[in-house]
């Protein structure tokens, strides 16, 4: 198969573990992708395929990085028009450890930022 078939088999977010289904070597297919300018890393084992499919809302690569999660804060107050102050920062919340400034992702021009719940906060919702 070639790279481009891949490409077109592979949804818009993807994961590593994604493209090893289709190819012998993950790596290599990856690397050569890269290079080519047909995908973009968002993060470690997380891509997007931009070069056939376009570019995510910065809200769907987001919440695709780390599940579950869910946006809050600025960001989702922006975005359902309560506050017309744009925020820099996409704040999503989840159960992980990962989470502060060290985890920050840098994204187009934003800031993806993951805060931490407590597990029996999230079992309310």
């Amino acid at each position: 198969m070639s790279t481009l078939q891949v490409l077109q088999q592979l949804p818009l977010l993807f994961r590593y573990a994604d493209v090893q289904k289709f190819t012998g070597n993950a790596n290599v297919f990856l690397t050569r992708a890269l290079k080519r300018g047909l995908i973009e890393r968002l993060t470690r084992g997380v891509y997007i395929n931009s070069g056939i499919k376009g570019m995510p809302r910065i809200e769907e690569a987001a919440c695709f990085i780390r599940t579950p999660c869910y946006i809050s804060c600025e960001w989702a107050l922006n975005y359902h028009g309560i506050t017309i102050q744009a925020p820099t920062v996409c704040t999503l919340v989840t159960l992980s450890t990962a989470v502060g400034e060290a985890r920050r992702i840098a994204w187009h021009g934003a800031d993806i930022e993951f805060s931490r719940i407590a597990e029996r906060l999230n079992e309310r919702l």
